[in-house]
């Protein structure tokens, strides 16, 4: 079942004629997504891929648990990296971008955001009443701000560096494409969509 959707994912990838870019991982880890989706999320996942002359959109949503749910259920797990629950949405959103950043066995959320940034493309990431919109800048911000701590699995350590990160923002113009937000508004499930800039044809 998982290679199956793997299989489609790579065939997906192939079509967009992006192999000139380097994002061997990206089709991986839009698998793993789609997994956590249907594991975690228990809804149907949907998968978009779109390439236009300004580059390549891929968007996976589901109308699922969420991620302020789903790292709560894990939080029980003895073996989950973080001791501690998320309080709001922001920070599950977060925790999530987390899991296995250290970890060279598993993908996870970071390794997308990681390359995908690192091809000035952008991240964004919605679930419930939380939106975050990864740039480079950003995210080398917010990884930067938890290097410098002694433990970011702490919590203290963990919200000092959201602190960091959200102050960072919000001395940034409103035209920015960077974005840490509550809306205003409840959206069920959650949602990643990034965006890669691409001249190729």
């Amino acid at each position: 079942y998982p290679k199956e959707i793997e299989y489609h994912c790579k065939n997906i990838f192939t079509s967009l004629n992006i192999s000139n870019l380097n994002c061997q991982k990206i089709p991986e880890v839009a698998t793993e997504l789609i997994i956590n989706s249907l594991i975690w999320g228990e809804s149907k996942a949907f998968f978009s891929a779109q390439k236009t002359s300004r580059g390549v959109s891929i968007s996976i949503c589901d109308s699922g648990k969420g991620f302020f749910n789903t790292i709560t259920r894990k939080y029980q797990d003895p073996e989950f990296q973080f001791k501690f629950k998320p309080i709001d949405d922001i920070e599950s959103l977060l925790m999530g971008c987390l899991t296995n950043k250290f970890n060279d066995a598993e993908y996870g959320l970071a390794d997308l955001i990681d390359q995908v940034v690192k091809l000035n493309g952008t991240v964004l990431m919605s679930s419930n009443k939380a939106e975050i919109v990864w740039d480079k800048e950003l995210w080398d911000v917010f990884i930067n701000s938890l290097k410098s701590k002694e433990n970011f699995t702490n919590y203290d350590c963990f919200t000092e560096a959201i602190k960091e990160t959200k102050n960072f923002t919000k001395n940034k113009p409103s035209s920015s494409s960077q974005k840490m937000t509550k809306l205003p508004y409840s959206l069920r499930g959650a949602r990643i969509v990034f965006k890669i800039p691409t001249t190729s044809k």
